[in-house]
C-alpha cells in the first residue's frame, strides 16, 4: 500500500531546498519585509525552526531580525524533541554534542514563542511560523491576510497544499484573493513553494516497489490525476522490470480485490519420508502445525515427534429390525464377503446379554442383534471406529437392512383404509387412516408409539424421553430440543409425502 500523493512529482534535493529557502527569507528580511511560514504543528515546524536557528546563528546581520513561533502545540511538542535528542538522526546528536557545553539544539536563541497582536502585526521585518498550513482558518490566514498585499513580503508554502485550499490558490500566482469576510485583495507578496514535505517523491515510491517487487500495489492518499498518472507510470516501469506487477487506485470506499496463492513449505518426517517419493506423488498422513514449521507424519508417529497422542471415535448407532436376524444375516451375506460371528457381545451397552447375537461385517463393523423386550422392540446397534473405509461399509449395512426390511402389516392396512377413504370422501376415516400411517413410519425410525385416536394424539418414547405429538395443530412437545427438532423433521416429511404431488 502506497501512498500517491505527489503522484510523478519529483522533489528538489535536500541540499539545494534548504539553500532556496534560507535565500528566499535572507533577501525577504534584508529588504525589510517579513515571511509567513504557514505549517503543520508537529514534525515540520520543528525541522524548520532547526533551519532557521542554524541560519540565525551563522549570521549576524539577522539575529536582530526576531522569529515568532505561534503555535502552543509546537511549543509543548518541543520539550518531548528536548527530551529524547538521543533517538533522532546523527545530524541531531551531532549538532548536540558540537555545541558549546553540550547544549540541547532545541533549546532555541533566536526563537521566540508569541501569539502578541504587537509582536506580529507590527512594522519591520520578521519570521513567523503559524498554523495550520493549508491558510484555510485560524491565525495563519489572519496574519496572511495582513502581510499578502505588500510586496516586500514573501509568504512560503512548506507543506503539500491539497487541493481546494487558499494555499493551493494561491501557488498559480492570482492578482487577488478572499478574505474571510468576503473582500477582495491585490495578492502583491511573493508566493514560493519550497517543500519540506514527509510524503514520497516518485523517485522514493517506484525505488520502493520496485525494490519490493510485489504481486500488488495499491495507491492511496492522492489526488485522482496525481494517482492515475502515478499508476501508469508504476504499470510501464513493472513492464520494463519484467515484474508485472497489478496497480490499483481505488476512489474512496471502493473494494479492492486481491487474488493471492499462498505457499506453504512442509516437512515429511518419519515412516512417511522413508517411501521414495516423485512430483505429483500422492501423500497421506497428519499435518502438525507447531509455530510457524508445518511437519507430516504417520499417525503412529504422532508420539514420537509430538507430545500429541492419536485419539479414535468409535460410533454406535441403533436402528429397528422387523425380520429375524438370521434373516438380516443372509441379506448382509449376499453383499458381503467378509461377514463372521462376534462373540464378545459383552462390549455392547444395554441389558442382559440373553438372545443377543453379534456378527463382524468386513473386520469394520459390529451388529449385534438385542430381542424385544417388554415395550423394547426388537433392534442391531452398530458399532465401528470412525474411518473412511468403516463409514462406508456401515452405510452399507444400513442401506441393506432397510432395504431387507419387510413393511409392517399396520401401514399396508392404513394405506388401503386411507385410499378408501379418500376415494369415498370420508375426510374423518382418511384422517384417522393417516394417523396410522404417521405412527407405523415414526415407531419404525424412533422406537415404541402409541396413539390416542379420541384426542388425535401420538405418544412416542424415545430411549425413556417423551414426545407429544398433536396430529390436530402438528405440534411436537419433548423437554430434549434436539429430539423434538428430529420429530418434527421427520413428520413434516412424512405429511408432506401424503400430499398429492403437483403435475
Amino acid at each position: 500500500i502506497v501512498e500517491a500523493t505527489y503522484g510523478i512529482s519529483r522533489h528538489e534535493e535536500r541540499a539545494e531546498r534548504e539553500a532556496r529557502f534560507v535565500r528566499r527569507i535572507k533577501d525577504t528580511v534584508m529588504k525589510g519585509g517579513s515571511v509567513l511560514l504557514p505549517i503543520v504543528a508537529l514534525g515540520r515546524a520543528q525541522e524548520l525552526l532547526l533551519i532557521l536557528e542554524e541560519c540565525w546563528r551563522s549570521d549576524v546581520q539577522l539575529q536582530e531580525i526576531p522569529i515568532y513561533q505561534t503555535s502552543g502545540l509546537a511549543q509543548r511538542a518541543l520539550g518531548v524533541y528536548q527530551t529524547y535528542v538521543e533517538m533522532m538522526n546523527d545530524n541531531i546528536k551531532a549538532a548536540f554534542q558540537i555545541q558549546e557545553k553540550a547544549s540541547n539544539p532545541f533549546m532555541f536563541q533566536y526563537i521566540v514563542e508569541t501569539q502578541k497582536k504587537d509582536d506580529l502585526e507590527g512594522s519591520g521585518p520578521k519570521v513567523i511560523l503559524a498554523t495550520p498550513s493549508m491558510l484555510q482558518n485560524g491565525l495563519s490566514r489572519k496574519l496572511f491576510e495582513a502581510y499578502a498585499s505588500d510586496p516586500k513580503n514573501a509568504i512560503i508554502i512548506a507543506d503539500f497544499a491539497v487541493q481546494g485550499t487558499l494555499a493551493k490558490e494561491v501557488l498559480g500566482n492570482p492578482v487577488e484573493f478572499m478574505t474571510l469576510d468576503g473582500k477582495k485583495r491585490p495578492l502583491k507578496a511573493t508566493v514560493e513553494p519550497i517543500s519540506f514535505s514527509a510524503h514520497a517523491d516518485y523517485t522514493q515510491t517506484s525505488g520502493f516497489v520496485q525494490k519490493m517487487a510485489p504481486a500488488n500495489v495499491i495507491l492511496v492518499h492522492g489526488e485522482h490525476k496525481e494517482m492515475d498518472r502515478l499508476k501508469r507510470s508504476l504499470e510501464a516501469l513493472g513492464t520494463e522490470t519484467g515484474n508485472p506487477w497489478v496497480v490499483h487506485a481505488p476512489k474512496i470506499t471502493k473494494t479492492v480485490t486481491l487474488f493471492h496463492k499462498p505457499v506453504y513449505p512442509v516437512q515429511v518426517v518419519g515412516q512417511l519420508a522413508e517411501r521414495l517419493l516423485q512430483d505429483g506423488s500422492t501423500l497421506q498422513g497428519v499435518l502438525v502445525q507447531q509455530g510457524s514449521q508445518r511437519t507430516i507424519m504417520a499417525p503412529a508417529d504422532l508420539a514420537k515427534f509430538t507430545k500429541l497422542k492419536p485419539g479414535r471415535i468409535k460410533q454406535r448407532m441403533p436402528m429397528p429390525l422387523s425380520i429375524p436376524f438370521s434373516q438380516a444375516r443372509l441379506a448382509l451375506e449376499v453383499v458381503f464377503e467378509g461377514v463372521e460371528g462376534y462373540f464378545d457381545i459383552g462390549k455392547v451397552e444395554g441389558s442382559s446379554s440373553a438372545g443377543m447375537e453379534a456378527i463382524r461385517v468386513c473386520e469394520a463393523v459390529t451388529v449385534t442383534y438385542k430381542p424385544g423386550q417388554g415395550e423394547q422392540m426388537a433392534h442391531v446397534v452398530l458399532e465401528w471406529e470412525s474411518m473412511a473405509a468403516a463409514d462406508l461399509v456401515a452405510d452399507a449395512i444400513i442401506a441393506v437392512l432397510l432395504q431387507a426390511g419387510e413393511e409392517p402389516i399396520e401401514l399396508s392396512a392404513a394405506e388401503k383404509a386411507r385410499q378408501q377413504a379418500v376415494e369415498s370422501g370420508d375426510t374423518e376415516a382418511a384422517a384417522d387412516a393417516e394417523m396410522q400411517i404417521v405412527v407405523a413410519l415414526l415407531r419404525s425410525q424412533f422406537g415404541s408409539a402409541d396413539i390416542d385416536h379420541q384426542a388425535g394424539i401420538i405418544f412416542l418414547r424415545v430411549d425413556e424421553r417423551m414426545v407429544v405429538i398433536n396430529m390436530k395443530t402438528r405440534e411436537v412437545e419433548c423437554p430434549d430440543s434436539s429430539l423434538k427438532d428430529r420429530v418434527e423433521l421427520a413428520l413434516d416429511r412424512l405429511m408432506t409425502a401424503m400430499r398429492p404431488c403437483a403435475l
